[in-house]
């Protein structure tokens, strides 16, 4: 028996509402689906002559809705989707039933409702059956030129040839009778030698013979089924040997290594669906950066055994090992560093960067941001296939470069965090935080750009007003730069990020700790001497010139309004104290009194650790990422206000 959905009910009192259809849904499916169809449109109106602000929402946490709230001018409606998320898909075998409401919120005691029911039950019993393997007899005829010595040769690869019989023509024709059992290919050819020597011609005859073969046995059941394959040398002692869902096929062939032997006996059961190992999905977004353009060659190319990544686009789903293809990206390398103390820890990863785009082409609306909610929408299932539980864990960002100057970044990216978490919400049917992981741009001087830039601090301000969903990992100074240009990363540099980014994330997300990253705290002044309190994540402080130049007072700087502030002096540490001290050439009288860091940089030059807007602070962290590159935490770029002492 099959699954089924049906959404039905009755139009409650609020009159100034009405929705159609009034006819219900009906679906079918397997436990891990699909549940199909999933959804139901409706049409939601206000057929009366006032407003009518409304709201909808269902009771159970497998039902949403694709519009949960708006307003209705007179004479208007607005269309909405009740649909199965993706939580439906791991609902044990049994019957559910769910209620969806839709409020006037003048009136909230008479709303209208539908109800859904949802049952899920197993697919029919599967048969078992052996699996063939042919045995080829072969007959080739080599036709030649008579007085011609033919040795006959074969090959699996066309490098490495055996020889299989030489003979002297004494007709111009002869015969050579093999035996080929179970090889995929085999090429052959006829090889002249000697002063006669001439070009030989092969024909063949071909006869197969099948038996079967007791490590391979073929299970064929309903597809989309989930079924548990036994075997049995008595018929009264079954093990289990492998529980597969079929998907889209009704058939898979399973190779018995453990217990092949003639006579086995074999069955497969329907079975509810097992135990599934979680999957952590996470999405990148972001420009070229996001990408790795300019990472080439792409380094972490081998496939991994743990990590996958997924990409769908216009209905077709690819799921692979993670590796790195044309270029390296920050994802492989984020992967491992993550597992690196979370053995057991599997991510997925999508990438949905777009080179050059600012946030008004990656916001909610564009084509792009559909594009990442896709990946969301469609993962569950396809992992669903391979038994295993998607959860929608991140969001990684590589941006800000579009949006160097733009005074609202900061609500820009707040925005986008909170509009992506809805609806993967919606999407998923699970109340999950869904943290946007950033670094601050560090290469705005390149190709042709100025001296400062806006979207670093905005950055930095938001994580600091909201740090449990914008998550600043750190700057991107002390990384190298594919040069000349320098606006990019080259490989190595998008390898190094992503440890990074990995560090932080299973910081954040799989062991729950908050994270900052190594800025000030307070700044305040005495006389002509300023003291920054750091928040360090691993003491003690370091001014390091050798993996990072000094751009002159280890990238600190002092601002105010007046038409010549003082000069800084000196710069020292305080590491009892995780702070700074920066002695100015005078007691400063201006106003709007300002301590920056890495804030200034040469028009026209590359980024990266020599060239770029940079500085010296860092913290002792010892972690080592698995390309043994050390995972220090760089102090951000800064530009904060001074306290009076």
């Amino acid at each position: 028996m099959l699954a089924a959905v049906a959404v039905g009910g009755r139009l409650g009192a609020a009159a100034e509402l009405e929705l159609f259809p009034a006819s219900g849904l009906v679906a079918t499916g397997y436990p891990l689906g699909p549940l199909t169809p999933t959804a139901q449109d409706y049409t939601l109106s206000n057929s009366f002559a006032v407003p009518v602000d409304w709201a909808a929402g269902a009771d159970q946490p497998w039902v949403s809705l694709s519009v949960e709230a708006g307003t209705l001018a007179p004479g208007t409606s607005v269309g909405l989707t009740v649909f199965l998320n993706s939580s439906a898909l791991y609902l044990p075998v049994g019957e559910y039933v769910a209620n969806v409401w839709f409020t006037n919120l003048a009136e909230p005691s008479a709303p209208l409702s539908r109800a859904v029911s949802l049952v899920i039950s197993l697919p029919p019993p599967a048969r078992v059956e052996p699996v063939p393997i042919a045995t080829s007899q072969v007959q080739i005829d080599v036709t030649g030129v008579p007085g011609c010595t033919v040795v006959l040769e074969s090959s699996t690869n066309l490098m490495d040839w055996d020889a299989h019989g030489t003979v002297l023509l004494q007709t111009n024709e002869t015969a050579f009778d093999l035996v080929v059992a179970r090889e995929p290919w085999r090429f052959f050819r006829a090889v002249s030698s000697g002063p006669n020597a001439q070009p030989a011609v092969l024909s063949f005859t071909q006869r197969f013979t099948y038996e079967d073969d007791p490590r391979l046995v073929r299970v064929l059941g309903d597809r989309w089924g989930v079924y548990r394959l036994e075997a049995s040398t008595d018929g009264a002692t079954w093990t289990a040997l492998a529980t597969q869902k079929l998907c889209g096929t009704d058939q898979f062939i399973y190779t018995n290594q453990a217990m092949p032997q003639p006579g086995l006996m074999y069955r497969a059961e329907p079975v509810p669906a097992p135990a599934l190992q979680t999957v952590h999905h996470i999405l990148i977004v972001g420009q070229s950066l996001a990408l790795g353009v300019e990472g080439t060659p792409a380094l972490s190319t081998q496939p991994s055994a743990q990590h996958l990544r997924f990409y769908s686009e216009n209905g077709s789903d690819y799921l692979s090992p993670l590796f790195e293809a044309a270029c390296e990206t920050i994802a492989s390398s984020a992967a491992g560093q993550a597992a690196l103390t979370a053995p057991d820890l599997r991510l997925l990863f999508s990438n949905v960067g777009m080179g050059g785009a600012d946030y008004s082409l990656l916001k909610k609306g564009t084509a792009n941001y559909a594009s990442g909610l896709e990946q969301f929408r469609r993962a569950p299932a396809v992992l669903a296939c391979r038994l295993l539980r998607h959860w929608p864990s991140a969001l990684f960002c590589v941006h800000g470069e579009g949006d160097w100057n733009n005074p609202h970044y900061d609500l820009d990216i707040r925005q986008w965090q909170q509009d992506y978490e809805a609806d993967i919400r919606k999407l998923s049917g699970l109340p999950v935080r869904v943290p946007m992981f950033h670094t601050q741009i560090s290469a705005w001087t390149a190709g042709g750009g100025g001296p400062h830039a806006l979207s670093p601090y905005k950055v930095l301000a938001e994580a600091e007003a909201h740090p449990d969903r914008t998550i600043l990992v750190g700057p991107k100074y002390f990384l190298p730069y594919a040069l000349p240009l320098g606006q990019h990363l080259n490989n190595y540099g998008y390898r190094w990020l992503g440890a990074y980014y990995g560090k932080v994330y299973k910081r954040v997300v799989i062991d729950g700790q908050p994270w900052s990253p190594l800025c000030p705290i307070r700044i305040t002044r005495s006389g002509a001497v300023i003291t920054a309190k750091f928040h360090v994540p691993v003491p003690p402080l370091v001014l390091d010139t050798i993996n990072v130049s000094d751009p002159g007072n280890y990238g600190f700087e002092y601002y105010d309004d007046s038409p010549q502030p003082p000069t800084i002096t000196n710069v020292e540490l305080l590491p009892d104290q995780d702070a700074v001290r920066i002695t100015l050439s005078a007691e400063p009288t201006g106003s709007n009194q300002r301590l920056r860091y890495a804030y200034t940089g040469i028009p026209g030059q590359p980024g990266g650790p020599f060239t770029g807007p940079r500085g010296n602070l860092r913290d002792s962290d010892s972690e080592p990422s698995l390309s043994e590159d050390p995972l220090y935490n760089w102090c951000v770029h800064f530009d904060k206000p001074i306290e009076p002492e």
